[in-house]
């Protein structure tokens, strides 16, 4: 299954309760086999459109920033 899961905060940037919970969550999906990604709007790309998205892996999660 392919789960998406969208969120204000993210680990390692920033180490807040709903980030670090669903980090734990993501990596466990993961570990079930499913493909996970994790999409971390900053609302910069209204203001700066140039600066467009960061895509990085996070133990294992595709995150988008």
């Amino acid at each position: 299954m392919k789960i998406a899961y969208v969120v204000h905060e993210f680990p390692p940037d920033s180490i807040g309760g709903t980030g670090v919970a669903v980090h734990q969550v993501a990596k466990d999906m993961l570990a079930r086999g499913h493909r996970v990604s994790v999409l971390v709007p900053q609302g910069l790309t209204n203001v700066f459109p140039s600066i467009g998205f960061f895509d990085e892996k996070v133990d294992g999660l595709s995150v988008r920033s």
